[in-house]
Order: C-alpha cells, then sequence, then structure tokens
C-alpha cells in the first residue's frame, strides 16, 4: 500500500522521534562513537520500536476502544507520553545504569566478559572520576597543577580534547614551599601531554 505525505509523517513520528529523544538525552551523559546517518537511523528506529513495545498494550486499547475519538485531550497527553515523556525517562534510566555500571556487572553475572564502551581512555576517566586534584603536563615539559571538579570541564576526544581546570595551584615563591591558589585555566588539546589524577587532596 503506497502511503501518502500525512501517513509518511505519523509513521516517522511514531517510529523515529521516540528513539530521537532516547539517543539525544543518553548522549548528553555518556560519550558517544560518532555514528554514519544511517547507522543513527537505525539506532532511532530500533529504540523507537522497543519503546513502543514497552506501550503495546496502551496503544491497543486506545486503537481498539476508539478513545482517540471521544477522549482527544487524553489522546494528545497519552502520546505526549509515549512519543517524548517515556523515551527520556528511558534514557535517563540507561545512562544511570551505564554509569553505575550496572549493566556491566548483569553482563558479568551472566558469565559474559563486558566490554569498554567509551570510545576513549580520555572518555572512560574524565566522564566517570569524581572530583581531583590533575597534574597536567605540557608538551613543553611544564605542569599545571588544578581542581577538576563541578566547575571543570573536558571535552570531547579528538581534536577538542581541552580541558578546563576551574582552580589551580602555583607554588609559593617564599621558603615555606607551600603553594597558593590562582583562578581557572584553560588547556589546549594539542599542549596536552600527559595527565595525572591526585588522589589525595579536597577541594
Amino acid at each position: 500500500m503506497r502511503l501518502d505525505s500525512f501517513e509518511a509523517v505519523l509513521l516517522a513520528f511514531a517510529f523515529l522521534m521516540p528513539g530521537f529523544v532516547w539517543s539525544g538525552i543518553y548522549a548528553m551523559l555518556i560519550p558517544r562513537r560518532s555514528e554514519s546517518e544511517q547507522n543513527r537511523f537505525m539506532e532511532f528506529f530500533t529504540l523507537s520500536c522497543l519503546n513502543n513495545a514497552f506501550w503495546s498494550w496502551l496503544i491497543y486499547l486506545w486503537y481498539d476502544h476508539k478513545w482517540y475519538v471521544t477522549h482527544s485531550l487524553l489522546t494528545a497527553a497519552a502520546v505526549f507520553l509515549v512519543v517524548f515523556l517515556s523515551p527520556a525517562a528511558a534514557a535517563l534510566a540507561s545512562a544511570q545504569f551505564r554509569q553505575r555500571g550496572w549493566i556491566a556487572l548483569f553482563v558479568d553475572w551472566l558469565g559474559f566478559q563486558s566490554a569498554r564502551w567509551n570510545t576513549t581512555a580520555w572518555d572512560f576517566k574524565l566522564s566517570e572520576t569524581d572530583p581531583v586534584w590533575v597534574n597536567v603536563t605540557l608538551k613543553d615539559g611544564n605542569h599545571i597543577y588544578g581542581w577538576f571538579g563541578e566547575g571543570s570541564f573536558a571535552g570531547d576526544s579528538g581534536p577538542s580534547a581541552d580541558i578546563y581546570l576551574e582552580r589551580t595551584a602555583v607554588p609559593a615563591e617564599d621558603e615555606t614551599g607551600g603553594s597558593t591558589e590562582s583562578g581557572g585555566v584553560w588547556i589546549a588539546s594539542d599542549q596536552i601531554a600527559i595527565i595525572q589524577f591526585v588522589e589525595s587532596g579536597n577541594g
């Protein structure tokens, strides 16, 4: 059967939008690999099918009893729930499972060896580390000692893998051997050689 333009829009809305919402919110919380347009399309479609399958009982009842005719406002609310709220909640839940390592624990419990899902070691460490002091060695041999906390930021992997430290510690020039804190510092990705994470110390 040939679909006219309105039916095509409805099908795209039902089988792509939930996956787009799910994937978009998840990507804001968990580092993702860059995917081709074809793979992204299949991801949206697959996530939408999972979301719609969860609500299939409600969709069936709504269609079978023709509630969309007699309850227009409730129908609009149900569409908003299924298409937007449900995939948003699923994205938050799956990101929480990923960050806490629950999915890997479940896979390990089944007897399989879980693989790292991060794109790089940079993504893995900086996306999951707690606030910590870091010692950044630059390519010219200089060092920057700073606090990577809530007000800091690490760019994506690749050419934009820069880092902003909200506070830096500067060694004192007197004989006390202490240090003084300065403001934040931005370090370009092409200047970073090594980042050492220091476990001791408080913010």
